[in-house]
């Protein structure tokens, strides 16, 4: 038997300053990623439209270059459709809220500052890749689940696990208008009911799994626990007054929601914590916290 191909994760490097082109460079290899580079916006974006759309994993680039900036280069590969879902890590030394609010509405989520510390760059390339292999995994299922679908009226389901999680968000999306989007929105939404809420994962302990790579072990082991094990995630719909409404909730203790409400500069140069601000951008018109943070009502498309 021939032996299973390893996915390659290809990064491109955008970054005009020769020595931190060399710092990342070495960075990445050291990580075990290959990379390609450009010098501006430019190039690296007629070295994306050459390529294949699933050529480059992530792009890693700086926001202020010459000729074409990062931030442009950002809006000019988001506005084409077969490119759109390439993540973005942008290098920047803003922390101004307007900055990267202007950069989340334009679909980047991830975040280094400058001067640049070196064990972070490869956690957020592997927090970037890891979201948009989840994404994928769901999109490719979505046509599975659409026959019917639209039909429904009302309904409740109960889940405990990230792969129902999955199952859920590509069967749900299409009462959305915008099912590509919304799969995420819910995906994020039921995920954080699963791992914070019923499993008692917080924020900063979930940050320690995923530097250790054990986040997915540890969520198993709890999904098997006798102090976790009868806990499920419940999932509603109904249509109000035309209105199309997801109810989320969980059976964990509640958490401080409106702590996670604001796009916080800070919190988006972390490894994970983008959950709330991914799915509030991502199918829904609206989506609202109570019972402590257990519930969580969206208002789809």
């Amino acid at each position: 038997m021939g032996q299973t191909s390893t996915p390659v994760e290809r990064v491109l490097i955008v970054e005009d300053d020769v020595i931190s082109l060399e710092i990342i460079s070495q960075l990445l290899t050291n990580c075990g990623y290959l990379y390609e580079t450009a010098t501006d916006g430019e190039q690296a974006l007629e070295k994306i439209l050459a390529k294949p759309a699933d050529y480059y994993s992530v792009i890693l680039s700086d926001i202020e270059m010459p000729k074409m900036s990062g931030m442009d280069l950002l809006k000019k590969v988001k506005a084409i459709p077969a490119f759109a879902d390439i993540p973005f890590v942008l290098e920047t030394s803003h922390t101004q809220t307007d900055v990267i609010r202007e950069c989340i509405q334009n679909g980047a989520y991830y975040y280094l500052t400058k001067p640049l510390v070196a064990n972070l760059v490869c956690e957020i390339l592997h927090a970037a890749i890891e979201d948009r292999n989840n994404q994928n995994s769901i999109t490719s299922e979505l046509d599975k689940y659409r026959t019917g679908i639209s039909l429904l009226e009302s309904g409740r389901f109960r889940l405990k696990t990230p792969a129902e999680a999955k199952i859920l968000a590509a069967t749900l999306c299409h009462l959305s208008k915008e099912p590509v989007k919304t799969s995420m929105g819910i995906y994020e939404l039921v995920q954080n009911a699963i791992e914070h809420g019923n499993l008692g994962i917080n924020y900063q302990e979930k940050g320690r799994l995923i530097k250790q790579r054990k986040l997915l072990r540890e969520i198993n082991q709890r999904l098997q626990s006798p102090l976790y094990q009868e806990r499920y995630v419940t999932v509603e719909f109904k249509v109000k007054n035309h209105d199309k409404i997801l109810v989320i909730s969980d059976m964990g203790e509640g958490f401080d929601f409106e702590e996670y409400l604001e796009c916080k500069p800070e919190r988006l140069f972390d490894e994970h914590g983008r959950g709330i601000t991914l799915s509030m951008l991502s199918g829904f018109q609206q989506i609202v916290y109570s019972n402590q943070g257990k519930t969580v009502t969206c208002l789809l498309h």
